[in-house]
């Protein structure tokens, strides 16, 4: 199932805000039955494996614009909020030595072959802004800021903040370059902006993690992984500096 969900209010005084989110599911089961009687399963006096898997994450943003103009000068802003969530659980069982012939339902048998499940969860939280300014469709800034929060890192360095800010002058569109008939188009722009990462880091990367084995009915946990709650978002910068002609 995929479920997308959008409203726009149109607000007095130039704002507008948009209210979006998309949930989307996925389940699969897939069940097997050998029986005891005859084929495959007879040697292990009938069996039966049960594997089911579940998906689901869901998308839910909220924004609020504003848009302005006052002579020459044109200002917009927005700020906004979205959260992202995905789940996903697994299951497997086998059993073998049937009980009643024919019938393939695990409390039909008695013995326990294999029984693994796991349970996966992700969140993250944004809270964003930019603003935009233009003079006289010549000059033009625009800046923008974004706190990210992710599970994958410890409470205490869980939220990052990026930015950016870029400007460019449309040259064509002064009053000195009429005269250049054979310029159509001549803008000069710089900018430099911030992202984060964490892909980088597993679901559960700061936590010390545990695998948990059985053998002959007994359980025994092993050290996997060492707690970090340094980690912390991955930033990547990135800047330019051009000239567009035509």
């Amino acid at each position: 199932m995929n479920a997308p969900a959008y409203i726009e209010l149109n607000l007095p005084y130039g704002f507008n805000a948009i209210v979006k989110g998309n949930l989307n599911t996925r389940n699969s089961r897939n069940y097997t039955y050998n029986s005891a009687i005859i084929g495959d399963g007879k040697g292990s006096l009938g069996r039966s494996k049960r594997e089911e898997y579940s998906y689901k994450n869901y998308t839910f943003q909220q924004q609020l614009t504003w848009a302005g103009e006052f002579g020459n000068h044109a200002v917009d802003a927005l700020i906004g909020h979205e959260n992202y969530s995905n789940e996903y659980n697994y299951l497997y069982g086998y059993k073998t030595n049937e009980i009643m012939p024919g019938w393939g339902n695990f409390t039909n048998f008695t013995s326990i072959t294999s029984l693994d499940g796991s349970d996966y969860e992700y969140k993250t939280a944004s809270y964003l802004g930019r603003v935009r300014y233009n003079y006289a469709d010549r000059y033009n800034v625009e800046a923008s800021i974004r706190r990210d929060g992710s599970s994958r890192f410890h409470k205490d360095s869980r939220w990052g903040t990026f930015w950016s800010l870029g400007a460019n002058w449309i040259i064509s569109n002064e009053e000195f370059m009429k005269e250049y008939k054979f310029v159509n188009y001549l803008k000069l722009r710089a900018d430099y902006g911030e992202v984060g990462n964490d892909a980088g880091a597993g679901y559960y990367a700061y936590q010390a993690l545990y695998t948990m084995e059985q053998n002959a009915n007994k359980g025994a946990l092993y050290l996997t992984q060492f707690p970090n709650k340094n980690l912390k978002w991955e930033t990547g910068q990135s800047w330019g500096i051009g000239v567009e002609a035509r």
